[in-house]
């Protein structure tokens, strides 16, 4: 089972649209220009007509209640839903627990949020992300050869799930408090440094793929 087979089968588990609504007492608002499609084979076809493919980034303006998103994530996309109505909110809470960290919610109106900073945010995020994907010490050794202050913002956007995953079985502290040498890191990881080269070129081209973006440390 591939990663977006489990995003599919952890919102195929969701309450339908319609039962999200109703528990949220949720209806459409003219004032917000607001109008609802439930019909999930229509939103899946909409998706289908567009090109994407798994891994693409897609920026989401007035999600609702995540109707579009749903189908967004079942096709493999990573969202940035900005949303300024507080009632969905909750709703798209869910929707982003069921994503495996596919979807960013931001709470806001999206002509006054910076989308130049919301691109650097939701880069730091997916990086967090992709790095529980790969073996540990791939993840270690592109890590530790960051500097702290970018360390630290990748290990805010990863949260406690990334913070375990790194430090499992080890009492190894993060972020560290300077950008390690290789031979520190081999020292940590009890790996050669040249092994500790090859697990973060492993890890850049992890992140290239995932990310479509270049990396090179």
């Amino acid at each position: 089972m591939t990663d977006t087979d489990e995003v599919r089968a952890r919102l195929a588990a969701l309450p339908p649209l319609r039962d999200e609504l109703a528990g949220a007492g949720l209806s459409a608002r003219r004032t917000l220009g607001q109008n609802f499609l439930l019909d999930l084979n229509l939103l899946d076809s909409l998706v289908r007509d567009v090109p994407l493919v798994p891994g693409d980034s897609v920026y989401e303006v007035g999600p609702g209640p995540g109707g579009l998103t749903r189908a967004l994530l079942a096709a493999g996309a990573r969202v940035v839903a900005v949303e300024r109505d507080e009632r969905a909110l909750p709703i798209l809470a869910r929707l982003a627990g069921a994503s495996d960290g596919r979807l960013r919610v931001v709470a806001g109106d999206a002509l006054a949020v910076d989308e130049a900073a919301l691109e650097g945010d939701e880069m730091v995020h997916a990086v967090a992300c992709a790095l529980q994907t790969m073996p540990r010490h791939h993840a270690l050794a592109f890590l530790l050869h960051l500097e702290p202050d970018l360390q630290i913002e990748i290990l805010e956007a990863g949260g406690q799930a990334l913070q375990q995953f790194l430090q499992a079985g080890s009492n190894l502290g993060l972020p560290c408090t300077r950008r390690c040498s290789d031979r520190e890191i081999a020292a940590i990881l009890r790996l050669t440094p040249r092994a500790v080269i090859r697990a973060r070129q492993h890890a850049c081209e992890r992140l290239r793929k995932t990310l479509k973006t270049g990396f090179a440390l």
